[in-house]
């Protein structure tokens, strides 16, 4: 559909940012693209847990969690239900 083609609002905090982003593409990528500063050791593989991003709202707008996505954030302490790694989730909706 149409819809789903359109761009998506991807609303970034603390920095009281917002972005338009193409839909199914990845949240790191994103991020690059806005000139933001994220680590991302193992180059957007899911296996390094340096992109951890928490989604405080809109998590059924993504993506779900991959198998590896899933694996890599069990080895990080302080990851929640909140808790992505932003080279695996895609925008699907704002």
């Amino acid at each position: 559909t149409e819809t789903a083609a359109m761009p998506k609002m991807l609303s970034l905090e603390p920095i009281h940012e917002s972005l338009m982003v193409p839909t199914n593409s990845d949240v790191l990528q994103a991020l690059l693209a806005s000139d933001l500063k994220v680590l991302m050791a193992c180059g957007g593989k899911g296996i390094c847990a340096t992109c951890h991003v928490k989604i405080r709202k809109g998590q059924d707008k993504l993506t779900p969690r991959t198998p590896r996505e899933q694996r890599t954030l069990g080895f990080i302490t302080g990851a929640d239900p909140a808790s992505r790694l932003a080279c695996q989730c895609r925008v699907l909706g704002d």
